[in-house]
């Protein structure tokens, strides 16, 4: 199959599920039984990638607190925003942030043609926004980047996490098994009888 189909799909089934949580009543308990469903799916599978080695533990705790506040941002973002504005905001931005906080913070390098292009790619995300950057107000962007902010966050701790793993499929199924232990406890805690009744 065509790598450009593929991705094309891979966008749309993004774009899908993220839809899917902004028409929920409630978007916290919705990811919350997703994110178990994908733990109990891949359960399996720690027979054959086995448990994590001992350098991927501290990337994968990092990574669950990150995975954590990104559920936590998105379901916020579509509870307070249009689904229209949130979505195209945070995953337009987040490319950039990642790449800032990787030239800011860890020294990366990046040349000045890989730049423009996820320069490119940020500002053709954006232009789906159905309002201007200005229209939005200072105020809401604010709040709002608390999204794209997580997502950098997730992006730039998993990137290290799967390069120190001595197998990829290894650091990927347990992430799925982690980040579901924190937003099933806290449901489990504060929110048992949304939970069950959804």
């Amino acid at each position: 199959m065509n790598v450009l189909v593929i991705l094309i799909i891979a966008a749309i089934l993004h774009a899908s599920w993220n839809a899917f949580v902004k028409d929920q009543n409630n978007g916290l308990v919705t990811v919350t039984i997703i994110s178990s469903t994908m733990a109990l799916l891949v359960l399996p599978l720690t027979f054959i990638v086995g448990l994590p080695s001992s350098e991927i533990w501290i990337y994968l705790l990092i990574s669950t607190v990150a995975h954590t506040l990104y559920l936590h941002a998105m379901t916020r973002a579509y509870s307070l925003y249009d689904f229209s504005i949130a979505y195209p905001f945070a995953r337009g931005l987040a490319p950039l942030i990642t790449v800032l906080i990787l030239i800011i913070f860890f020294n990366a390098e990046i040349d000045m043609f890989e730049f423009i292009g996820i320069l490119l790619i940020v500002s053709a995300i954006l232009l789906l926004l159905p309002k201007k950057i200005s229209e939005i107000g200072l105020k809401n962007i604010i709040s709002m980047l608390y999204f794209p902010l997580a997502i950098a966050f997730y992006t730039i701790v998993d990137a290290e996490g799967i390069q120190h793993a001595s197998n990829p499929y290894q650091y990927i199924v347990w992430i799925f098994i982690f980040t579901s232990i924190p937003m099933l406890t806290y449901n489990l805690t504060f929110n048992k009888d949304n939970l069950i009744s959804t």
